[in-house]
């Protein structure tokens, strides 16, 4: 699933509950490219939204497109257990490394001659 998950736009869980007479089916999950929305999240939910997203994050080269994948993946691991949360922490600060290498290089001054032997 999470393979599939990793190649399409859009990704909806469902979970089923009681027997075959009385089948109850609830979505725990709605994963786009835009968004993501855990509804009723069990670990096996989070675990394979996350699989998706990862596979996602794994296959792009540009840093705009690993930020956006890492915001779902963040989203999505803040509403797991608390493993999920350690996942959410370490995506946060890979996210944060990411923006620092978007950022333009501040332009240093080039170095000067001066009296102080800079140069010799």
């Amino acid at each position: 699933m999470s393979q599939l998950a990793g190649q399409v736009d859009s990704v909806r869980i469902f979970e089923s509950e009681g027997s075959s007479e009385g089948t109850k089916v609830r979505e725990l999950a709605h994963v786009t490219d835009a968004s993501v929305v855990m509804k009723e999240p069990t670990s096996w939910a989070v675990d394979a939204v996350l699989d998706g997203l990862s596979a996602k994050l794994a296959k792009t080269d540009q840093l705009s497109e690993k930020t956006q994948h890492l915001d779902r993946i963040i989203e999505a691991a803040s509403a797991g257990t608390d493993a999920h949360k350690a996942i959410a922490e370490r995506a946060e600060a890979y996210k944060q490394k990411l923006e620092g290498l978007q950022a333009p290089e501040r332009e240093r001054a080039a170095p000067r001659r001066s009296d102080d032997g800079y140069g010799l």
